[in-house]
């Protein structure tokens, strides 16, 4: 991997906002058609905020699990399943960073809120449980000043995924040189769990409420914003920046997600690095990979499941006289999908052992992904940020 970003928010885009990439003010470039800005209009309606709201009514119910949990692991597959559901739902979203929860160093609308849902690949289990340890979770503020990987699901699932009444710091770290870890006691390491639990998923619920109303044509009205390019560098800078979203699965699915744990990252110095799997618990890294493609084909053909038809990239193409590509990208987008569906996880068990299968899955994603990066920016005219253009493996 080429490069390592400190949030997800600011991954695409770093080279565009600073004037990098293909240029979108080419005087021989077409006009902004009509179907393009049908595309800038139903995009929010149709593919965001629906995936915003599955998310929210899952951190809903994990708001009543975790309430339930009293923070002992043999009691926990209520508060996993519940995370399950609510960690596969933003997995759907995570590709969807145009507006308030992207970055707001890089996107117009920007408000961070991606990054305090979940920061991966920025995490640190070992300073979730030194929080524990000194129940700095407690304090009135500390979601308003904690560091983005000792808040959001990442933090979350660590709690609820441990197995025992141990941690996640080396032996060294005072945690444990000095004794503090073990002074604590199982019993009040499992109360400390629930009630870091509680105070993490209430941030949760607190964010995804923010990231529904910047959306809401009666709150922060993004939607309007985007659909009139307000505030934007004209339609085609705002049709860029949804474009962008289609790039997470390069840079993380592709390089991180499947290539780091194959061996295929020059970070990862032996032949696999199961360790390097997105999400240690259960199967749930297999899962991610699945909604991360399913939310690249919601975003490409603007149809969230359950909404109505509405044009989407597939649309745009047809239109404008590339519908073979259109046609080349859905195949490649149902490849994937077979090819992850084909898997047999848990995914850091499949990178080893069932290597072959991840392998395909990495070459159908990679293959899906230089289309994009090649015929599908060049037919649209569409300025990619500087990595991007010029990373085409």
């Amino acid at each position: 991997m080429r490069t390592r970003w400190l949030g997800l928010g600011a991954l695409l885009g770093l080279g565009a906002a600073a004037g990098l990439g293909v240029s979108c003010d080419d005087p021989a470039a077409p006009a902004f058609s009509a179907r393009r800005a049908e595309l800038l209009e139903a995009v929010g309606p149709s593919v965001y905020r629906p995936a915003y709201q599955r998310f929210r009514d899952a951190v809903g119910r994990l708001e009543q699990a975790v309430a339930d949990w009293d923070g002992q692991p043999a009691e926990a597959s209520a508060v996993r399943a519940a995370f399950a559901e609510a960690m596969t739902a933003w997995q759907g979203a995570e590709l969807f960073l145009a507006g308030p929860a992207g970055s707001s160093l890089v996107y117009v609308g920007g408000l961070d809120l991606r990054d305090s849902l979940y920061s991966w690949p920025t995490t640190n289990p070992c300073r979730v449980d030194q929080v524990l340890a000194d129940a700095g979770y407690a304090a009135t503020d500390y979601l308003q000043t904690s560091l983005v990987n000792t808040v959001g699901l990442d933090a979350l699932g660590h709690l609820i995924h441990a197995e025992d009444g141990g941690n996640a710091c080396p032996a060294l770290v005072t945690l444990n040189s000095e004794g503090t870890w073990a002074a604590l006691g199982d019993a009040v390491v499992f109360t400390r769990r629930a009630a870091f639990a509680g105070v993490l998923v209430s941030g949760l619920k607190a964010t995804a409420d923010a990231l529904l109303t910047a959306w809401d044509p009666a709150g922060g009205d993004h939607g309007g914003a985007l659909a009139a390019a307000r505030g934007y560098d004209g339609q085609r800078d705002a049709l860029d920046q949804v474009s962008w979203g289609l790039l997470y699965l390069d840079r993380q699915l592709k390089d991180l997600k499947l290539g780091l744990p194959l061996g295929l990252d020059p970070d990862c110095t032996t032949e696999a690095c199961p360790e390097a799997v997105e999400l240690a618990w259960g199967d749930l890294a297999l899962g991610a990979v699945q909604a991360n493609l399913q939310g690249a084909r919601a975003l490409f053909v603007g149809e969230h499941p359950g909404q109505p038809d509405r044009v989407g990239f597939d649309a745009v193409l047809r239109d404008e006289g590339a519908g073979d590509l259109a046609e080349q990208i859905l195949a490649e987008l149902d490849a994937a999908q077979a090819a992850a569906a084909a898997v047999q996880g848990p995914l850091a068990d499949a990178v080893v052992s069932r290597r072959a299968q991840v392998e395909a899955l990495h070459g159908a994603v990679q293959a899906l992904t230089t289309t994009f990066k090649t015929r599908f920016v060049t037919v649209l005219n569409l300025t990619l940020p500087q990595e991007g253009a010029a990373d085409n493996d």
